[in-house]
């Protein structure tokens, strides 16, 4: 369990006069409202939103976002004031920084967590900028300010410092879940919530206004020569790097087994994307690893919307719940959640009711040690149990950078 760190700081009476803090005070650069430029026709990328009376506001769709038509560079502060209606899960605000751009959250993966992501590719759960029990109590009004400097951020709560990071952008992202379609603009987003965003504003700090986007569209083929069709939409852009697809049951997924292969997959420069049977939140069962949070996790697409093709590996987490993805036989663990009746309650019944060949237990690797106990198959990896959980997240890494290794040495 992580504790709230206080960093006190005692300072002594004020280095300047009235006059002189009231004159330092008005040389501070204006603050400059951003939200008349928007317009939900153009700058909406997902969800319901609706402007009025200098306000902005969304449903309560999953991933709700738009992007802001501004793209400041070097030092600038952005601030959001909203309430929160509905929901529980995070108010997003979006910022450019060098060559990146990040999301600044709160409220986050309905563990109550505030910080950025990505950040080297990591969300806020294994990232650096984690902070815990940063909770918002809907219909009350907060604000989020954002400060970018050279080679540092932060992320303000109500004039609290909630999450820091010395950083010069290069190594910034946003969630595939968060994506907005240009990578140098500000953008607002909530999950599942509805918010009401009062205020939008920026402030450059060598005080000239907040640049706007330019988009620059190159003139069509039709346009340019009517006599000849539009051009046909660009083909698929080819992926770079390795893409792991992690499935989880949308109740009573043992989040150990889901949350360290993910860690590690992460640190390895691997894109994870997490599906489930519906794209709703996932719980997972008691005292599967997830600490003093309820270890609720949103997964990122429904698999009926998954296309194979799209990634290198598929990793499904284990616990009471995966038992809903043995197709090939209706077994389940023994939970009477599911239908109020009892089920077999040995978790060997259900492979070996399906034709598989069980190793007994404790027969693969040394007792005691993890390590040796993720077993690879052609091209089917096993971990013995949550115990390996780690180690099967490392040796799916190890596996997709040799492949990589090899197919750039044909």
């Amino acid at each position: 369990m992580e504790k709230s760190r206080w960093f006190c700081v005692f300072r002594s009476a004020s280095p300047c006069s009235p006059f002189e803090c009231a004159a330092a005070r008005a040389a501070d650069p204006a603050w400059e409202s951003l939200a008349p430029a928007v317009d939900v026709k153009h700058h909406v990328v997902a969800g319901a939103w609706t402007t009025g009376d200098g306000t902005v506001t969304t449903n309560t769709a999953a991933g709700s976002r738009l992007w802001l038509p501004f793209t400041p560079k070097g030092g600038y502060d952005v601030r959001i004031s909203f309430t929160r209606y509905t929901g529980q899960h995070s108010i997003a605000l979006f910022v450019p920084h060098g060559t990146g751009q990040v999301s600044f959250e709160v409220d986050a993966w309905g563990q109550h967590l505030a910080g950025f992501q990505n950040v080297s590719g990591q969300s806020i759960q294994p990232n650096t900028t984690r902070t815990p029990e940063i909770s918002i109590r809907n219909g009350q009004r907060y604000e989020m300010t954002v400060e970018v400097r050279e080679n540092r951020i932060r992320g303000l709560l109500d004039d609290k410092v909630v999450a820091t990071l010395e950083t010069d952008g290069n190594n910034l992202s946003v969630p595939e879940v968060w994506r907005l379609p240009h990578g140098s603009t500000l953008g607002l987003g909530a999950w599942e919530s509805q918010v009401v965003f009062h205020t939008i504003e920026a402030r450059m700090l060598d005080g000239k206004p907040v640049p706007h986007f330019e988009e620059r569209r190159p003139p069509s083929v039709a346009a340019t020569n009517p006599t000849l069709a539009p051009p046909r939409p660009p083909a698929r852009r080819p992926r770079s790097g390795k893409r792991v697809l992690i499935v989880i049951a949308n109740q009573d997924f043992f989040y150990r087994e889901y949350a360290e292969p993910r860690e590690e997959l992460e640190k390895a420069g691997i894109e994870v994307v997490v599906a489930a049977g519906r794209n709703a939140a996932c719980r997972p069962h008691a005292n599967s690893g997830q600490g003093s949070g309820d270890g609720t996790v949103r997964p990122d697409v429904a698999l009926a919307d998954v296309r194979a093709d799209d990634y290198d590996a598929i990793l499904f987490s284990g616990g009471w719940g995966s038992s809903a993805y043995q197709f090939a036989f209706t077994g389940r663990y023994d939970n009477p959640d599911y239908n109020g009746q009892r089920a077999q309650p040995s978790c060997r019944w259900h492979p070996e009711a399906n034709g598989a060949a069980m190793s007994p237990a404790g027969s693969i690797g040394h007792p005691g040690t993890a390590e040796d106990d993720v077993v690879v198959d052609g091209l089917i990896v096993t971990g013995e149990d949550d115990i390996s959980a780690r180690a099967m997240g490392r040796k799916i890494a190890e596996l997709l950078s040799t492949q990589e290794t090899a197919m750039r040495g044909r």
